[in-house]
């Protein structure tokens, strides 16, 4: 049988579909990991799966959290540390082999690493600070987090040469500079800071060298801006409250500023926390209490090329965005922007894995 009169009778058999069923596409987009516990937050995503933290509220007394992992469809939860206080804010390497997490086992808040399965726990920060909100550079050779040296509530800056052991203190400022981290780039590191009144976001630029730097504001907003990560070295995202409720925001990263915000989820539940991507940037991971707690959900994402279909902006293939691509297909015609014709296979591919509630843009 033809492909294309095939497809074509397939997508008037999607159009009887689609109209018939509601919020398929709302399922399939984002899925929540099943909790076990009232309070799980903080996701980030390795080669070995997404590790988060989960337990008791962190600012409750007598706080206990221990890191968990599941895999990348959020099955398979497995337990990874047991330790007394706070295991919590753990951050892969950028290879994904490495952990680094924020703990006070020892009965002080200090930076640990571990192998990404929880296992050879290390203890790397001893100052006798308050060090939290650990993320590794993407060259590996530094730890940027937040600390309080002189436990006076004021929390700074500092990177951690991991090769000399060398602390580079990065801010001083009466605000609180909190929650760095690192463009793919390895030139600059966001962070969220309070200074002027209000928590944006700002910008460390190292382009001159790691102690010769330039800090700028990155948001002047009345909302909260704050926890956020880069998508890749040319889209931040980052949790807001800037429309009335938390949400996440993407923006582009364009010559040291941030240009043509989007709201990424649209929920009327709090969508907030740093998100996480999967190390083929195909899903993200964050938090939301959508379902009455705070749990961790994964979301389908189009990669950067696959825009051209993304006609909402949404950052997601929605049920009508797939048939406007049918359409196009049928009628031979490119999507906008996109630099190459749909073909049958294409078409064949980008059906299959759209029934099949799967990510498209490895098709595009």
């Amino acid at each position: 049988m033809n492909i294309r009169f095939f497809l074509i009778g397939f997508a008037a058999f999607v159009l009887l579909t689609v109209a018939t069923i509601s919020d398929v596409d709302a399922e399939r987009s984002a899925k929540g990991v099943p909790t076990s516990e009232s309070f799980e937050f903080g996701p980030t995503w390795g080669s070995s799966g997404i590790v988060f933290f989960a337990g008791t509220p962190p600012l409750a007394t007598n706080a206990q959290l221990n890191l968990f992992r599941v895999n990348s469809s959020g099955e398979n939860r497995q337990q990874i540390t047991e330790a007394s206080g706070r295991d919590w804010q753990p951050w892969f390497s950028s290879d994904g082999s490495r952990l680094y997490f924020s703990s006070d086992r020892g009965g002080n808040s200090e930076i640990y690493v571990a192998n990404g399965d929880g296992t050879n726990v290390q203890q790397i920060t001893r100052n006798g600070g308050v060090n939290r909100t650990p993320y590794p550079s993407p060259d590996g050779r530094y730890v940027a987090f937040a600390a309080d040296l002189e436990l006076n509530g004021n929390m700074e800056l500092f990177l951690l040469d991991l090769q000399s052991n060398q602390l580079v203190q990065i801010t001083d400022d009466p605000g609180t500079d909190q929650l760095p981290t690192w463009n793919p780039n390895g030139v600059h590191l966001a962070f969220v800071s309070n200074r002027n009144g209000n928590e944006d976001l700002f910008l460390v630029d190292f382009s001159a060298g790691i102690e010769r730097f330039n800090i700028s504001q990155l948001t002047d907003d009345d909302g909260v801006d704050t926890r956020a990560n880069w998508f890749d070295a040319k889209h931040l995202v980052w949790e807001t409250n800037r429309t009335g409720d938390l949400e996440l925001f993407s923006a582009r990263f364009d010559n040291g500023e941030l240009k043509t915000l989007t709201n990424m989820t649209q929920s009327t539940a709090d969508e907030f926390g740093r998100p996480a991507f999967s190390p083929d940037r195909s899903q993200m991971a964050f938090t939301s209490n959508r379902n009455g707690s705070n749990q961790i959900f994964i979301m389908d994402l189009l990669l950067p090329f696959a825009e051209a279909l993304d006609e909402d902006k949404n950052n997601q293939l929605d049920d009508d965005e797939v048939l406007l691509a049918i359409q196009l297909w049928i009628e031979g015609r490119s999507p906008f922007r996109l630099n190459k014709p749909l073909t049958d296979e294409m078409m064949r591919q980008l059906i299959d894995l759209w029934v099949k509630g799967l990510p498209t843009d490895t098709v595009l």
